[in-house]
């Protein structure tokens, strides 16, 4: 008796609903601004103070379409 997934396929081609990505496109655009925040910190403190209030901008705006207030 198989006890893993041998077939290649995951739980959601079984099923019918299509898979979710593991990590969204805003996801990826919040660690690349947080990513270079760490990296301009080093070299320019003012683009990175930049870099961190438009990620944190963007996370608010992502939480507010993900979640909306009722």
């Amino acid at each position: 008796m198989s006890v893993g997934r041998s077939s290649g396929q995951n739980q959601s081609e079984n099923s019918g609903v299509p898979a979710r990505p593991l990590i969204s496109l805003r996801a990826l655009v919040l660690i690349a601004l947080a990513s270079g925040a760490a990296v301009a910190a080093v070299f320019h403190p003012r683009l990175a103070l930049g870099l961190t209030v438009g990620a944190a901008v963007l996370t608010l705006l992502h939480a507010l379409v993900e979640h909306p207030t009722q």
